[in-house]
């Protein structure tokens, strides 16, 4: 299964970025990079969710309009 690399990744830093929305006026919106994430768990098979824990605490701009979950 390919989704599974995620889960056994070795020496891997994920980088998780993120958007409010595809397109701003028309054009692709750009992303926020929120830096490195580490695997937590994941459930599923297709799709697969995974849980992530960011290494450092999201900008407060950011956790108003994105979605939590857990």
């Amino acid at each position: 299964m390919l989704a599974m690399r995620y889960v056994r990744f070795n020496g891997v830093v994920l980088l998780l970025a993120v958007r409010r929305r595809k397109t701003v006026n028309g054009s692709t919106a750009p992303y926020v990079l929120l830096g490195s994430a580490d695997y937590v768990s994941h459930h599923g098979d297709a799709p697969m969710s995974i849980q992530w824990e960011l290494r450092r605490a999201m900008p407060p701009e950011i956790v108003e309009y994105a979605p939590m979950s857990g």
